[in-house]
């Protein structure tokens, strides 16, 4: 049997979970919509299958259980609930997530979008989010739209979620970045900085250029450097000028658009210090003419008070129904839940650092 199409686990946690669909399937483990046999929660359970595990050394574990412990360590609202963790006997690893309902931006992007007022709410939201990541000394290193999960709470009301910590990394307690990478780049491409797309160390103003470009594609309905290949939308972010948001969106504030332009400054230096001062200031953008159109748009309206669809058989997998009822580790996982090699760019730091340098001035760092 291949790895892309394991058997549902029966006796995840000591029997403690009985699975009831698949929400998410990729080439190394899963992650099921599961119900809690003695308290009847709902959960998302995410599991690496003993197999996998063994053939990669530990390396798929040691991961899964650093993301949990960075997503436990947070303890904010804007951040997924992880409620359980631990190992089985047949060397299957899992971690326990709370179930959300509602969409990511992606999803929600690809169906229309939102109107500038409501995505100027949920920046607000998910940069007070990285703001308390950045204080429990992490950086998440890759914010984007399908990370960004839209939900409702029990009454009704929006929660922004910032998901997946796989790759989040704790800053050095002297310099206050994380140590630099070599030999490869690890992210999505679209969004990741230029300081991160050249392996340098990267501190809080990394995750605050992602936001921006998150927002500008939102905004202008593309991200602001996108390339054919993977490798050229790197070195473009890395050595172009960023676009302005107001070449694309004339309509907008000119206030707005500033916030967002500079967040996009390749040089982290000319950025917003951090989270919490470009939250400050996106928060001042409420600006009439972003009210022009009624808000909440109906996408954010559709999420927030639709009822949920009921769960399909346990097993199977109905295409359209993960908008209703959707797994908190959905959005990234459901196309590879763990393997590294697809937002992995190999190799391109050395052309990008070249090309960054300029005389007799070092290259950023």
């Amino acid at each position: 049997m291949s790895h892309s199409s394991p058997p549902p686990p029966r006796n995840v946690g000591g029997g403690k979970y009985e699975v009831l669909r698949v929400v998410g399937r990729g080439g190394f483990g899963a992650v099921y919509e599961a119900e809690h046999r003695l308290t009847k929660r709902r959960v998302a359970l995410k599991v690496i299958h003993g197999a996998v595990v063994r053939a990669s050394k530990l390396r798929l574990e040691n991961r899964l259980f650093q993301e949990a412990e960075a997503a436990a360590s947070v303890q904010h609202p804007g951040v997924v609930d992880v409620l359980d963790a631990g190992r089985e006997d047949d060397g299957s690893v899992y971690v326990t997530f709370e179930l959300l309902r509602g969409e990511d931006l992606e999803t929600c992007l690809l169906r229309g979008g939102l109107q500038p007022a409501d995505l100027v709410r949920v920046g607000v939201k998910l940069l007070d989010t990285l703001s308390a990541v950045h204080k429990c000394g992490f950086v998440h290193r890759d914010v984007k739209p399908a990370n960004v999960f839209l939900a409702r709470n029990a009454y009704g009301s929006l929660q922004v979620k910032l998901l997946d910590f796989g790759i989040a990394k704790r800053v050095d307690p002297c310099s206050q970045r994380t140590r630099p990478e070599r030999g490869s780049v690890i992210g999505t491409v679209e969004y990741m900085s230029p300081e991160q797309a050249s392996g340098a160390g990267l501190d809080a103003r990394s995750d605050v250029w992602s936001v921006a470009a998150v927002l500008f594609r939102a905004l202008a309905g593309r991200p602001p450097f996108a390339r054919k290949h993977r490798n050229d939308t790197l070195l473009a972010a890395a050595t172009e000028v960023p676009p302005s948001l107001s070449g694309h969106r004339r309509d907008l504030p000119l206030d707005l658009t500033a916030v967002i332009d500079r967040g996009l400054q390749q040089h982290a230096s000319r950025r917003w210090p951090s989270a919490e001062d470009m939250a400050q200031a996106l928060a001042l953008c409420d600006h009439p003419q972003l009210h022009a159109v009624p808000s909440p748009s109906p996408q954010l309206k559709r999420i927030l008070h639709r009822e949920p669809a009921a769960a399909p058989p346990p097993g199977s997998q109905t295409e359209g129904t993960q908008d209703a009822e959707f797994s908190a580790e959905t959005a990234r996982y459901a196309v590879d839940p763990f393997d590294e090699s697809g937002p992995a760019v190999k190799d391109p730091t050395v052309r990008i650092r070249q090309r960054l340098r300029t005389p007799g001035e070092a290259a950023v760092s």
